[in-house]
């Protein structure tokens, strides 16, 4: 904002010649004392953290001037229905701080089951238990196929299973 002075001089005596004085152009004001004016961009001149040239933090507040809240600094955070400390990629939300029910962790493989997640122990269930895309990884034993149920399977057709099931057989023959 600029502000303009006259110097105005009233003398009494009226044959006293008043010359003009040079006006002060440029006065302007940086009140929170950041370096910043209103006039360079301070978007709050009450506030020497808040200005053009501050690093944006997260605060819900635009720090650095630029029209946006927040921009860059702000966490993935994944609804965790199941309560294991895993999230669900499919629903993500952009904030400061987790709301309540969100993990920093999108890793889960079913958010609907507490017992299955990243890390879980594989159990010999049929189910992929620690979310590495691997059913009953290394707890299974070594079968064959036994087409027509003599006890004795195909030593050719080996499949890995964690019990006896009809149509396999622990014997090969």
């Amino acid at each position: 904002m600029r502000y303009s002075f006259i110097l105005l001089a009233l003398a009494c005596d009226p044959n006293v010649k008043v010359e003009p004085v040079d006006v002060v152009e440029d006065f302007v004001t940086d009140s929170d004392g950041d370096g910043y004016t209103e006039e360079d961009g301070d978007c709050d001149d009450s506030d020497s953290s808040i200005n053009i040239g501050a690093i944006e933090i997260c605060d819900g507040v635009d720090n650095n001037c630029d029209g946006e809240i927040d921009e860059g600094v702000t966490t993935s955070f994944y609804a965790d229905a199941d309560g294991d400390g895993f999230g669900d990629a499919q629903y993500v939300e952009e904030a400061c701080e987790p709301s309540e029910g969100f993990v920093p962790n999108g890793s889960d493989c079913d958010d609907e089951n507490g017992d299955i997640y990243p890390s879980a122990d594989e159990i010999c269930d049929g189910v992929d238990n620690d979310c590495n895309e691997l059913i009953d990884d290394g707890l299974g034993v070594m079968m064959f196929q036994d087409a027509d149920f003599d006890g004795f399977g195909d030593p050719d057709v080996v499949v890995e299973s964690c019990q006896d099931e009809a149509g396999l057989s622990q014997v090969s023959g």
